[in-house]
């Protein structure tokens, strides 16, 4: 019996091992498809927010929530960022490890989990225990359960739990027949659907069909009703709960009237969709997972052997989930998501699985007739054709056939009508995936990660020696004895589960510079660099192009609110267009990113804004820039390049009354200052943001743009911080002002942390860039000619730091 159990227990290691090691050769560590960018944003959002929130994503959803936040909440059922969350924790914290890439290593355990899965139930169903080992093996090689171990699609994980809530609901009418207690059973069960509700809504109506499973036979009927009729309150009581709370989630997924709204339900749909996800080539289940049809045979199988509640319950929920993307999808969109195949069917891979099982066992039984040697040639050729269609779904990036398909739908309008939008290319086979990727197959386009790093043989090596090691604790299987103690297996299993870690965490590091995601944006990779140096918890961190938010979806490791703005509706100026004015910002902005600038400077003290754009870009607006510049006080700037640049702001509100200082510093009789605010006051502590504005009035017409100096000094005019430049934070061109125009030009002032208490002087000098001169500069209302031609506007105390 021990020996028994220590070759179980080996050979459900082997199979980890194998499988792991597998999907970690196929990694890739890139997200393809929007949904992947979707559950990434709520997973960050998730672990540093406290939220689901798409903070990254508002410029590809922008909208305003009722309670004025101004991203779109989470889109997607919570499980799947909740498993993930500690995944991107784990990657946000470790340095020189991307995040994206962390979380993608996510499906890699959960489809071996799933093989484990059916290893186990294998097992505990009364299989052999090679049938149940390479029943699992051939699930995760030869069905879609290995490609989707590349990508963080919610589907993997609920296939798991439509696994386990079936065998546990089966399980229960075999404990009632012996008399035995199932309550367990049922808790477990009802556990596993809510959980499957939870990563994918569409997971309630697998209810029915797990329903069915606990109906006892003729025999024992009467001595179980009652504990049918508990069960069942039980599932109900659980998923009604879940229904009812309806998780704050976008489109309605857990509302009632998402499925009893007869207006917007496509009834008439339902024979294609539920015909699409079987027979068409472009969705049949069967089609991209060949091997399960072995399945229509060990289903008859299992239904003559008295199981058929593992037949009709799984068909039921498939028939069902078939149909309802047709009823609430439309006729045109009921195939769903991008992904290899029926991605919307990968729930169902597991369990039926356990359909092949029987099929399995008849061709491993001893003594070999002639029919299973005919029953091995029809095998051995499926599950060959099985394995070559997941190659062919890894050669070949998914998004470029129906990036393809999209762009030849939309750009065609006699084909975009012919086609009815999505509907009818799955129902033509030249025009399906499976024969584009057969064409566009490439070993090149296959692209595991390993093959950018710069040791991609030792990533090789590694995942290499899982697999020999797993086919080595196969045949250490063969010759177990009970020799292996206690100490001995948990240590093997501890060393053997955590294992995957080792080739993960080295292939992830050798990513630290991934040029896939670097590749033309070098610049901005040092400048994120830069951040995850300077920006705070509090701060929150505005994206001006949405190019770089899959840069920094990896790469930004600070704790800061991340968000992207929508594109301005006007970006550049067109040759010849007049500057535009200050009241033109909004509207060259657009709603949303113009709301956005507004809300975030209200609940953070400091902003941080990543421009794509600069100064030396002649044509370029930068509305949002520009926008921020005159209302708030920038701080202190990183430029990497023109196209790489990030400011600070402090939110304090400029004034917008008269100043508060008044006075009238003339500087080389061109430029009046005619006073200033200090909204924070005259007293700050070491490491304050000390915010001045600047009133600035033309009295001349100018032909030079003058450069400003706006610091604080010690008593011998040394300067403690200061800022140089064009003012108005390169906006304001002294060439380009009307004679008699107020201006205001602001400035944070960052005071040093290890400033000495003392007293400071708030100084302002005017100079031309290109000689470096200072404009002379006299005060008449004072009578006051500086010899050293600087205004000196009033002293700055500062205290001891409080916390000191």
């Amino acid at each position: 019996m021990n020996q028994h159990h220590n070759k179980k227990l080996l050979l459900g290691l082997a199979l980890w091992l194998i499988l792991t090691g597998t999907y970690i050769f196929s990694y890739s560590g890139l997200p393809l498809s929007s949904d992947e960018y979707i559950i990434f944003d709520s997973t960050q959002s998730l672990v540093l927010n406290g939220t689901m929130a798409r903070t990254i994503g508002y410029n590809v959803v922008p909208s305003i929530q009722e309670d004025g936040t101004p991203w779109p909440q989470q889109k997607y059922e919570p499980l799947q960022v909740i498993i993930a969350a500690p995944l991107f924790w784990l990657g946000h914290q470790l340095p020189d490890i991307g995040r994206l890439h962390t979380v993608f290593t996510l499906n890699i355990f959960v489809m071996a989990l799933a093989a484990i899965s059916i290893y186990i139930i294998a097992l505990q169903r009364g299989h052999r225990l090679g049938v149940a080992w390479w029943g699992a093996l051939i699930f995760g090689v030869a069905t879609a359960a290995w490609p989707y171990s590349r990508w963080i699609f919610r589907e993997p994980v609920m296939s798991l739990f439509v696994l386990w809530a079936f065998h546990f609901a089966t399980q229960i009418h075999q404990r009632m027949e012996q008399h035995q207690s199932v309550w367990r059973q049922a808790l477990l069960a009802a556990l596993a659907i809510v959980a499957a509700i939870l990563t994918k809504q569409i997971g309630w109506l697998i209810l029915p069909a797990v329903l069915i499973s606990l109906f006892p036979s003729r025999v024992v009927w009467r001595h179980a009703l009652p504990a049918v009729v508990i069960l069942v309150l039980i599932f109900g009581t659980l998923i009604t709960v879940v229904l009812f709370l309806q998780p704050d989630v976008e489109e309605g997924r857990y509302s009632f009237t998402r499925w009893t709204d007869v207006d917007t339900l496509t009834w008439n749909s339902v024979p294609e969709s539920l015909l699409g996800y079987h027979v068409s080539p472009s969705r049949s289940i069967w089609l991209f997972s060949p091997i399960l049809a072995a399945g229509w045979i060990g289903a008859v199988m299992l239904w003559r052997y008295g199981e058929w509640r593992l037949v009709l319950g799984p068909a039921l929920a498939l028939i069902a989930v078939s149909a309802s993307y047709g009823v609430t999808r439309q006729s045109t969109v009921w195939n769903g998501g991008w992904g290899w195949g029926p991605r919307y069917m990968v729930p169902f891979l597991p369990i039926l699985m356990l359909w092949v099982l029987p099929v399995l066992e008849w061709l491993f039984r001893k003594p070999t007739t002639f029919k299973q040697y005919a029953g091995w040639l029809a095998f051995i050729p499926l599950l060959i054709v099985s394995i070559g269609m997941q190659w062919l779904g890894l050669g070949v990036p998914y998004t470029n056939y129906y990036t393809e398909l999209q762009f030849s739908l939309f750009d065609d309008p006699t084909r975009f009508d012919e086609w009815q939008k999505w509907a009818d290319y799955n129902w033509v086979w030249s025009e399906s995936q499976i024969p584009y990727h057969w064409h566009h197959f490439s070993g090149d386009q296959l692209q595991p990660a390993w093959t950018i790093v710069e040791q991609e043989w030792l990533m090789h090596l590694l995942t290499l020696m899982m697999l020999l090691v797993g086919i080595g604790l196969c045949v250490w299987a063969k010759k177990a004895h009970s020799q292996l103690n206690t100490a001995l297996k948990a240590t093997i299993t501890t060393v053997v589960v955590l294992s995957p870690i080792l080739p993960l965490g080295e292939g992830i590091y050798q990513l630290r510079d991934d040029e896939r995601y670097i590749s033309g944006q070098s610049d901005v990779f040092e400048l994120i660099e830069i951040l995850n140096q300077e920006v705070q918890p509090d701060d929150i961190v505005l994206i001006e192009r949405g190019e770089y938010s899959r840069l920094f979806m990896n790469y930004f490791k600070a704790d800061a609110v991340l968000m992207t703005l929508p594109l301005p509706m006007r970006g550049g100026y067109a040759p010849g267009e007049p500057e535009i004015r200050d009241d033109e910002l909004y509207p060259a902005l657009g709603p949303y990113a113009s709301y956005a600038l507004d809300w975030a400077p209200d609940h953070y003290r400091r902003l941080w804004f990543v421009a794509a754009s600069g100064p030396f870009i002649t044509d370029a607006i930068r509305p949002a820039e520009r926008l921020l510049t005159i209302r708030y006080f920038p701080v202190r700037e990183y430029t990497v390049s023109q196209t790489a640049r990030a400011i600070l702001y402090d939110t304090v509100d400029v004034p917008s009354v008269p100043s508060v200082y008044r006075t009238n510093y003339i500087f080389g009789e061109l430029l009046g200052l005619l006073g200033y605010d200090l909204p924070r006051g005259t007293t700050y502590q070491p490491g304050d943001v000390v915010p001045v504005s600047i009133v600035w009035s033309a009295l001349q017409p100018m032909v030079t743009d003058y450069n400003v100096s706006v610091r604080i000094s010690d008593a011998t005019h040394r300067p403690i911080v200061q800022q140089d430049g064009l003012p108005i934070a390169t906006f304001g061109h002294t060439s380009r002002w009307e004679i008699g125009r107020t201006i205001r030009d602001n400035h944070g002032l960052e005071l040093p942390a290890d400033l000495p208490p003392g007293e400071y002087y708030l100084e302002v000098t005017v100079y031309n860039y290109v000689t470096g001169e200072n404009l002379a500069v006299r005060n008449p209302d004072l009578g006051v000619v500086p010899s050293n031609r600087i205004a000196t506007l009033l002293p700055i105390t500062v205290q001891e730091n409080s916390d000191d």
